[in-house]
């Protein structure tokens, strides 16, 4: 490793933190740690990481170029707030400044979908890429454009891919709208449909293996739906369909050279990836399909905090 200064990347999520310490040329140190359930907790552990992290390193402060945190949900960078998250106890909550309040370093916050897809530009599938989109398919749909090498923000929340309303009228979203990709398609989604279906008597491998109707998730029905349960089956396809009209529009939009699609579901793609290719090709002008890749992610759970981290290199 170098004597370039070093950043400090870490993915802040709903059940887990990721946190690396690295610069441009790879990672020196990395720590994964469960996510505290209380809004002090959760500030006390970031400390403890970054402290951690630096020790481990065997650096000082002079060497480090500040800390970056990627956070799912509204966030507004600009003021280091996070305005409202699904999975975490903060809602207009100023994190740098009571940040700060206890290590005097930079620290910068993202949207961790934006990070994804800088991460993946710089050290992943995106790599040299200048017109890029990321979306990532989990518990939620989340997404980062980069346009001419820019991260898109829009006004402040650009880039909010799981919130397009798909489909008129259809299931309410968290967000409080109907009809949104991630009401439709993201593994949460799966969950409740799953439900949904098994409740009206479908029969189905899925009850089987959750053994009771509560106790069903998105890897109970992706279980089913590899061994050939009709149910399990319906329920990705639809989803890959949903994923297809809003990845289409977004193409149309934006002509990115790549879709880069990462997040748990990905393990999981031969379950939905052919309808979701095939929704592309239907809905997609056929002159700008012609020049565009859609491809998995493949930094793993590391995506995020990497693309933190190089927010101080741009």
């Amino acid at each position: 490793m170098s004597k370039e200064k070093f950043t400090i990347g870490i993915d802040l999520g709903g059940t887990k933190i990721i946190s690396l310490l690295g610069n441009s040329q790879g990672v020196k140190c990395f720590l994964r740690t469960q996510t505290p359930k209380e809004e002090s907790q959760i500030v006390q552990k970031i400390l403890e990481l970054v402290k951690n992290l630096m020790k481990r390193g065997k650096i000082e402060r002079k060497d480090l170029l500040g800390v970056a945190i990627g956070v799912a949900g509204l966030v507004d960078s600009s003021k280091g707030i996070i305005v409202f998250t699904p999975n975490l106890p903060f809602e207009n909550f100023p994190l740098l400044k009571v940040l700060k309040r206890y290590l005097k370093l930079p620290f910068v916050l993202e949207n961790d979908a934006n990070c994804f897809v800088l991460g993946e530009q710089r050290f992943g599938s995106g790599k040299g890429g200048i017109n890029l989109i990321g979306i990532t398919l989990g518990t939620g749909i989340g997404g980062g454009i980069i346009i001419n090498n820019q991260l898109y923000r829009g006004q402040n929340f650009g880039g909010e891919i799981g919130h397009m309303i798909i489909k008129e009228d259809g299931p309410i979203c968290n967000c409080g709208n109907k009809g949104c990709l991630e009401a439709l398609a993201s593994g949460k989604a799966i969950e409740r449909i799953a439900k949904e279906r098994v409740n009206q008597g479908r029969k189905s491998l899925i009850l089987k293996l959750a053994s009771d109707k509560e106790k069903i998730t998105c890897e109970t029905v992706s279980e089913a739906a590899k061994r050939g349960d009709s149910l399990g089956v319906e329920i990705f396809q639809e989803a890959g369909k949903f994923l297809g009209i809003g990845i289409a529009n977004l193409i149309n939009i934006f002509h990115p050279e790549k879709v880069i699609l990462g997040g748990g579901m990905i393990q999981v793609r031969e379950l939905f990836f052919s309808t979701l290719l095939e929704m592309v090709k239907k809905n997609v002008i056929p002159a700008i399909l012609k020049k565009v890749e859609i491809v998995p992610a493949n930094l793993g759970e590391k995506g995020v905090a990497l693309g933190a981290m190089s927010l101080f290199w741009r």
